[in-house]
């Protein structure tokens, strides 16, 4: 394979893994870890080489791989065709280089004729680049990739960031800034309080280390979830959300893998072992430049175990039951003469918060966020569940009791006089315009159910912080069933410079994309992810004046049409 002399010189690090990397594939053999993501459908261009799978050097094979949503792939090279199903599945095992892609999967390519399978997996790169890494039975490697991805930079940036951050540790912990820590047998299970520090430089260059400060508490668990807590909003913390997960290798290497200390801290390096003092630590560290001075900083977190974890995982706060007291205590029914109303209403009054916050560059700004609608599902029986029940109405039990020991729904009752909650006691005025209620002057609208709705195209959430940071959602949905999700996040923000100029700072993450089918029934949509699991959200729609819809709701988010 040729390479320039200065390809030799800056790629080294790449090349001295090609064996490596060579060895542990094998396509069996290749132990990793990564999130798990189904094979994304469109079509790929494909290249050749005997060398590894990330040579830049591997030749145009002329050949296009199109996956299609029903697991079905073509292969076209030249005046050939073939066609065959695929098969995905988890990568299971550990190793290093879970950082060198963000997610991914086995894949086997079964084609129809009497060819052999070919085996190999779909990767995501840090930067979004979708590939299919195949090896043929000659044991050439097939790349195929998207438009304009490059796995070659994308693993040389990964390496190149990987010993920069390692040598940044080693220095750190020379210098006595971080702890050393000793790798240990365990899971990281367990409390931890967390303390931080920033190592700045005063106006002589002179070292001005801060004292370390309670930060936040961090709770791993064996699920690889974790939790982080605060009396503040801290950068990453107080987010429960089941997409909080964490890798621990072998040799202590600590990675974040989803939610927000992921995108927070990913550039950080993580550290997980045993101090001197034998106790089980974490350390985040990070050299920085302070944009007010052009100077170096250095942020140090010092996290200690200190007991057992206190909360249950995340996965496990994200069930209707978690919230509940057992069943056999159930709430007191509903009144004599109760019921009459049954299904999903909303209150589309325009609501929002207005308020002051100081933006990273010390600006004020102002800060308006718009509240969702308000909903209430009511069943014939008497019963009304007032807001969204987010693992759908179609699973509510309103003899349930919360654990503060209030009912899980209310009661209402419904007369000529008027309209009575159970939990106020007192009567509403109650107008019925058709399907829509007047409550007190609130106008209800009905929520027609959307079983077999037929939904194409992308629906869009996106909000903003402070004129500083945005974050988006987008839901794409196909009209044979199929559904695919991806989130992202951008951080930007205008520091001040001397003679008055500013520069601008920005960040951006995206999350792995999920995939799987959906169905709806009433207003609740089933999603069926790739991976196995099933997820139930309430679901509702608008329509505009000409009856095409504009925009649907999922679980009460606001969603527009981006066709």
């Amino acid at each position: 394979m040729k390479c320039s002399l200065i390809g030799r010189q800056v790629f080294a690090s790449v090349y001295a893994m090609r064996n490596v990397f060579v060895s542990f594939f094998l396509i069996f053999g290749f132990a990793f870890a990564l999130n798990f993501q189904e094979p994304i459908p469109g079509t790929y261009g494909c290249f050749v080489s005997s060398e590894s799978f990330f040579d830049p050097n591997a030749q145009d094979a002329g050949a296009k791989l199109t996956l299609e949503p029903n697991n079905q792939y073509t292969l076209i090279a030249g005046s050939s065709t073939e066609k065959g199903k695929f098969i995905s599945s988890r990568m299971e095992d550990n190793t290093e280089f879970t950082e060198l892609f963000q997610s991914g999967s086995w894949i086997s390519l079964q084609p129809s004729s009497s060819v052999e399978p070919y085996l190999g997996m779909f990767i995501i790169d840090g930067a979004g680049g979708l590939f299919v890494i195949l090896q043929n039975n000659n044991k050439s490697w097939i790349r195929c990739q998207s438009q304009d991805a490059n796995l070659y930079e994308a693993v040389k940036v990964r390496l190149e960031a990987k010993a920069k951050r390692d040598a940044s540790l080693e220095g750190a912990e020379s210098s006595g800034r971080v702890p050393v820590l000793s790798p240990m047998q365990d899971v990281a299970q367990g409390t931890y309080q967390c303390y931080y520090s920033r190592d700045s430089y005063d106006d002589k260059g002179n070292p001005a280390p801060e004292p370390f400060e309670k930060s936040f508490d961090l709770q791993f668990f064996s699920n690889h979830q974790y939790l982080c807590t605060a009396s503040w909003n801290a950068d990453g913390c107080n987010d429960r959300s089941n997409d909080n997960n964490f890798e621990l290798s072998p040799d202590g290497r600590f990675t974040w893998l989803d939610g927000d200390m992921e995108i927070y801290y990913n550039d950080w390096v993580s550290r997980y072992g045993q101090s001197a003092d034998g106790i089980p630590s974490f350390v985040m560290y990070q050299e920085d430049e302070d944009v007010w001075t052009g100077g170096p900083l250095y942020d140090v977190f010092k996290c200690a175990r200190t007991s057992d974890v206190t909360d249950a995982a995340p996965s496990e706060q994200a069930t209707a039951e978690y919230e509940l007291l057992p069943a056999d205590i159930k709430a007191p029914p509903p009144p004599a003469g109760a019921g009459g109303l049954s299904g999903l209403y909303a209150d589309f009054t325009v609501r929002q918060n207005t308020y002051s916050v100081l933006g990273n560059n010390g600006m004020p700004y102002m800060q308006v966020d718009v509240l969702p609608p308000e909903f209430m599902y009511f069943l014939p029986n008497g019963y009304v569940y007032r807001g969204i029940y987010e693992w759908s109405y179609e699973d509510l039990d309103c003899q349930r009791v919360k654990k503060e020991g209030r009912p899980l729904c209310d009661t209402y009752t419904l007369t000529a006089e008027g309209f009575t909650f159970g939990s106020e006691g007192r009567m509403l005025p109650l107008q019925v315009q058709g399907k829509d209620l007047t409550i007190d002057g609130t106008l209800w609208a009905y929520q027609e159910p959307a079983s077999d709705l037929p939904l194409d195209g992308v629906w869009e959430y996106t909000s903003g912080f402070g004129g500083m940071s945005i974050s988006s959602k987008f839901w794409t949905f196909g009209k044979d069933g199929s559904f695919m999700i991806d989130r992202s996040s951008a951080v930007s923000y205008v520091t001040p410079e001397i003679g008055g100029a500013t520069t601008s700072v920005a960040g951006y993450n995206a999350d792995p994309t999920s995939t799987g089918r959906y169905s709806i029934v009433g207003n609740t949509i089933t999603l069926s992810f790739a991976d196995g699991h099933k997820e139930k959200r309430v679901f509702s729609f608008s329509s505009n004046d000409n009856g095409v819809i504009d925009s649907i709701y999922i679980n009460g988010q606001l969603y527009w049409s981006s066709n």
